[in-house]
Order: structure tokens, then C-alpha cells, then sequence
């Protein structure tokens, strides 16, 4: 087995996570050489980090145009539902921020959840160039993630059908063990 360059840090709070968060990613955007993509999470300790860049201590240092904004995934509800990760993003920081509208990509909530995939697909496809991901060239530069109190992350459970899936990079799932709504998330594949 190879070696890893892996460093785990453990934080005491919500709160020292953000900020270990806010100031790791505000060094890594500004140093990036191009545009800088993440990939946003849903859940509360996110939004912690989201109320943190807007802040005084980081809005002005944090490279604003620079960054697009995806999600991982996203409840199948309008935009300005309560249960969406997309209005709780906007709500917490994007609003509060100077984002070019261009630069805010989320994942498209009308039509069918499959459908919806489908064009999410193709968007992070087109922003990435090509439709086969490579291991040296990531599609995200950060990727934010959370843990449900049931395991979940992305949407996605231990042993769901979806996760033996090899061809899609975003696919429509149900939870009817997280809640009733139909969701749509990206799948990091095995291509």
C-alpha cells in the first residue's frame, strides 16, 4: 500500500471547524492559478462556514469572483422551499457576497429528478471539458460534505442501488428513510 499524504485535524466545535475551513479555503482560492470550484454541502455546520466568509474577517480577503459554486446535491423542491440546499446557501452567504450570478451553478429543480441530473450532468461536464473525469485533474478544487445523523452524505446511504453506478457523474435518488422528497446528487464515479 502506498503512502499518504493525509493530515487529520480534530477540531473541538462546529465553530473551529468553520473557521479552520474559512481560512484553508481563502488560502487555497487565492492561490489558485484559474477559476476555483467547490462543490457546497447542505447541514449546519456549512452554514456556519457560509456566515463565516461573509464576515468582516473574511469578506474582504476571500476572492469572490474568482470561485463557482456548485452543490453535491439538492432536495427535488423550488429553489425557495425551506428544505432547499440551494436557498439556504444564498440565504447564508451568496446573497451577502459579491458572486458574479454567473459564477452559481445549482442543481436544477423543475422538471423530472432524472431529467434534472441529466442537465446537472452536463453542466459540470461542459465546466470540466470533457465527459471522463481524471484522477490528476479533479473537477472540484474543494468539495464540502456533511454527515446526516443517519449516515447520509450527498444524499447518498450505505447500500443504495445508485452507489453501484459507474456511468453517471449525477443521478436522481429517494429517501424514504431520510424524508419523502426525491433528490438529485453527484456521483463521484469509478471512470
Amino acid at each position: 500500500m502506498g503512502e499518504s499524504n493525509d493530515r487529520f485535524e480534530i477540531l473541538p466545535d462546529p465553530e473551529a471547524l468553520a473557521r479552520r475551513v474559512a481560512e484553508w479555503m481563502t488560502s487555497a482560492a487565492l492561490a489558485a492559478k484559474g477559476p476555483f470550484r467547490v462543490s457546497l454541502s447542505g447541514g449546519s455546520t456549512p452554514k456556519i462556514l457560509y456566515r463565516l466568509l461573509t464576515s468582516d474577517e473574511f469578506m474582504g480577503r476571500f476572492p469572490w469572483q474568482r470561485v463557482v459554486w456548485y452543490w453535491g446535491d439538492e432536495r427535488f423542491v423550488p429553489y425557495d422551499h425551506p428544505d432547499s440546499n440551494y436557498r439556504m446557501v444564498r440565504e447564508s452567504m451568496l446573497a451577502k457576497a459579491p458572486v458574479p450570478p454567473e459564477n452559481i451553478y445549482p442543481i436544477p429543480t423543475d422538471g423530472s429528478p432524472d431529467d434534472a441530473a441529466r442537465r446537472y450532468e452536463q453542466t459540470l461536464q461542459e465546466a470540466y471539458g470533457g465527459t471522463t473525469l481524471d484522477a490528476a485533474r479533479p473537477l472540484f478544487d474543494v468539495t464540502l460534505l456533511g454527515l446526516g445523523t443517519d449516515g447520509h452524505t450527498a444524499s447518498l446511504l450505505p447500500g443504495e442501488p445508485v452507489l453501484q453506478e459507474r456511468q453517471r457523474w449525477v443521478a436522481a435518488v429517494s429517501h424514504a428513510v431520510i424524508d419523502s422528497s426525491r433528490r438529485v446528487a453527484f456521483l463521484v464515479t469509478g471512470r
